[in-house]
């Protein structure tokens, strides 16, 4: 079991601004690879060992608590099937809105369990060794000993590096801190989904708050490590309205403080840049950001949207994530440089380049693991 802190930021905002006793369906899925192996385990068993107890952090909010709280929710999946395409979907969630969007950050790390499986039972141990041999933290090991256990397989020795781990963390989040000339606080982490375990994640995230960095998605380290717990609005958020304004007013008007705009649910420029600047001039004392989370084309949208900004009259925040690393900061801050935006109204989310060691290891990225929205309320999205 675990405490309802133990999830992304957004996926508490969504769930105030959406419709959190929703039946909803949410897959799970590798896009990228040969052939995968299912789950060697009984999947709704475990599923139901990750489900949430209160920790009274929502206690003024009872519908919210009490929507994550239910623990009626159904797994969809066959377990005679032996091995998954890339894109098949490997399982579905249905249940309440809130619960099955809340239980992405924890069932994305199945991917390590099954890339181990895949592994030996297409290139044996000695493949395994090559991308696991070395560990982040003891947690992260135990995994490895446990999938390998499910497969029968006789354990090999594995290294735990927890220092050395921290200190990468550490330089290459001083590193980022550089790049924006100092100032820690436009820099926050969202590596939360991009880590094989708790452990590893509390150990990046005291890295990067010895680093200067104060600010995470993860809700519960954030909680622990007093550091600030981030994020507004996922893809999700916009498919439950199917557009982009009627998603990004209602996120403004049930929400409190400040709130952010995702722009490339469905196109950037032609239905998400308009709608972002025409839900910004209807609330111009509040501040607002957009966030771009395009890795194809992300300059030319970020130039078109600083364009269409100014012509409108309006002066967002410009957020930038996915797929973030050093390089993409240092020509960012370029870009803003030359086009005359303020520093403290850019801010950069890095991910799986902060929380990823440096050793060869298996990685969420590696398969493309995804956990997505496919239905809401009976409606295919």
């Amino acid at each position: 079991m675990q405490t309802i802190r133990n999830t992304d930021q957004y996926k508490l905002t969504m769930a105030r601004a959406g419709y959190p006793l929703r039946e909803e369906v949410f897959y799970y899925s590798h896009r990228k690879g040969n052939v995968y192996i299912p789950p060697r385990f009984d999947l709704e068993a475990w599923v139901r060992d990750q489900l949430p107890v209160s920790d009274n952090s929502l206690s003024g909010e009872p519908l919210l608590e009490s929507a994550i709280l239910d623990s009626d929710f159904q797994v969809i999946w066959n377990p005679e099937i032996e091995v998954y395409a890339p894109r098949d979907p490997i399982f579905a969630v249905r249940g309440n809105s809130a619960l099955v969007s809340w239980l992405e950050p924890t069932i994305l790390r199945l991917n390590r369990r099954l890339q181990i499986y895949t592994i030996l039972h297409e290139q044996g141990v000695e493949a395994l060794q090559r991308v696991a041999s070395i560990a982040t933290c003891q947690q992260e090991k135990d995994l490895t000993l446990e999938a390998m256990s499910d497969m029968g397989v006789n354990p090999f020795p594995i290294e735990v590096r927890l220092e050395a781990y921290f200190e990468d963390v550490r330089n290459r989040a001083i590193n980022l801190i550089r790049l924006v000339d100092g100032d820690a606080d436009r820099i926050f982490e969202v590596g939360m989904r991009a880590t094989s375990c708790t452990q590893q994640h509390n150990v990046a995230l005291s890295a990067c708050k010895a680093a200067g960095i104060m600010a995470t998605s993860n809700v519960l380290e954030a909680h622990k490590l007093s550091m600030r717990a981030v994020g507004t609005m996922g893809h999700e958020h916009i498919q439950r309205f199917g557009s982009s304004y009627n998603a990004f007013t209602t996120m403004r008007d049930r929400t409190q403080g400040y709130v952010s705009y995702l722009l490339d649910t469905y196109n950037t420029c032609v239905e998400g840049i308009p709608a972002a600047i025409r839900t910004i001039q209807e609330s111009p004392a509040r501040r607002q950001g957009i966030r771009f989370d395009s890795e194809y084309g992300i300059e030319q949208q970020y130039r078109f949207a600083v364009d269409a900004c100014r012509q409108a009259g309006v002066k967002p925040d410009f957020i930038l994530e996915s797929g973030w690393n050093d390089v993409l900061t240092a020509r960012f801050e370029e870009i803003r440089k030359e086009l005359g935006i303020p520093a403290d109204r850019q801010m950069y989310g890095i991910g799986g380049y902060l929380v990823k060691p440096l050793w060869d290891h298996l990685s969420r990225d590696g398969v493309s693991a995804v956990y997505k929205l496919c239905s809401t309320n009976g409606r295919p999205t």
